[in-house]
């Protein structure tokens, strides 16, 4: 994790990170082992580790294109969309 926090070019002193407990992790020992796999699960914090075909950003491309934020539940041709694409 340091190695990102340096990449980012954000300081240390600035970055803030919140997690839980489990009531059932309390006590010392548990917590402890709670915050552990909790820090172990930041590790996909790499964000580029992965690269896009063109296929997947065409893909991307096309989502989202009608959606203008709301959608009417009792348009007919919306609910005949539904079932054709949904079944």
């Amino acid at each position: 994790m340091d190695a990102a926090i340096a990449k980012s070019g954000v300081k240390r002193e600035d970055i803030f990170l919140v997690t839980k407990v489990w009531i059932s992790n309390a006590g010392e020992e548990q917590a402890a082992k709670s915050i552990d796999e909790s820090l172990r699960k930041l590790q996909n914090i790499d964000i580029f580790d992965f690269s896009l075909s063109d296929e997947d950003m065409t893909q991307i491309a096309k989502m989202n294109q009608h959606d203008a934020g709301t959608r009417d539940f009792g348009d007919p041709q919306f609910v005949k969309y539904l079932i054709e694409t949904y079944g």
